[in-house]
């Protein structure tokens, strides 16, 4: 999904502001780039128009599984055998806020339909920067 929200950042108005899109996305988080194509939809769009409408319905989505998204993609994991589970741990290891989740094998096997929700968000941002672009 980064690299398809990636693509669609650089390459709106027609990708006229490669290089500098690109410079000022590379290193922001992932929210600042959705209220960035937010913002570009809005602008391009208006109000109630199918393609707005296909904009903010991608975002609204998106954000649901922003979280859960964060949490399996940038934490670290570890196993606890005593418990049988899985640990995820997010934050900076020296951190007292680090935020440690447990799954059992069986919660891990069902997150894989986030997994393919994620997938689909995906695919979906790349055909509305096909259909509609911004």
């Amino acid at each position: 999904m980064e690299v398809s929200i990636g693509l669609c950042l650089v390459w709106t108005n027609e990708g006229k502001n490669l290089d500098e899109l690109t410079a000022k996305f590379n290193e922001k988080n992932f929210s600042s780039k959705l209220n960035f194509i937010e913002d570009l939809a809005h602008k391009k769009y208006p109000v109630g128009s199918s393609e707005l409408n296909k904009y903010i319905s991608w975002i609204k989505d998106t954000n649901d599984v922003r979280d859960i998204r964060n949490q399996l993609f940038h934490g670290r994991y570890g196993f606890i055998p005593q418990q049988g589970c899985v640990a995820n741990v997010t934050g900076i290891p020296t951190s007292s806020e680090q935020v440690v989740t447990k799954y059992t094998i069986k919660q891990l096997k069902q997150l894989k339909h986030i997994v393919k929700r994620i997938d689909k968000l995906a695919v979906k941002i790349n055909v509305l920067r096909k259909e509609c672009p911004i």
